[in-house]
Formats: structure tokens, sequence, C-alpha cells
């Protein structure tokens, strides 16, 4: 494994609610709504999501993912077993 040139996830203003259909970001909180409901998510999923929301304009790339959020290039079946649980 070795560094990834990508910076790593930085922490959006605390102020920020991000809002799309029946989802709701609270950064400040480091929450997850759907319909209003907590989800409850760990550390890495929340950084995946902060990184998503804040490039909602851009492509990410699986190694950008990865080097914003863990660093480093990881093995890929942890971003994917993270990314599969965010979505169900």
């Amino acid at each position: 494994m070795g560094k990834a040139n990508a910076a790593r996830v930085s922490a959006p203003n605390p102020e920020w609610v991000y809002m799309s259909q029946q989802w709701k970001v609270e950064f400040g909180q480091r929450e997850l709504r759907a319909h209003g409901i907590l989800v409850p998510i760990g550390n890495r999923a929340f950084q995946i999501i902060s990184v998503l929301v804040q490039s909602a304009d851009k492509l990410v790339s699986k190694d950008g993912l990865m080097g914003r959020v863990w660093g480093v290039i990881v093995e890929e079946n942890t971003t994917a077993s993270l990314v599969f649980a965010l979505q169900h």
C-alpha cells in the first residue's frame, strides 16, 4: 500500500447541512438522516459521504476516494464494503 497524492478529507464547515430528497447530512453533528430518522454509520462511512458531498459536481475516482478518506490506497474490498453498506 502506497501513499496517495490526494489530500485527506477536509472537515466541512460545521454549519453546513446538505439535503437531497429524503437525505440530510448535518456536518456539525456528523449525522446522516433518511426521512428525518437518524441512520447510524461509522466514522469512515461518514468521511466517504463527506468526500462525495463536497465533490458533488466532480468525478471521484476510487483511488481519490481512498486517498482522501484513508490517506493511503487500501484494499478494494474495504472501500467496496463501506460503499455497499451506505447503499442499504
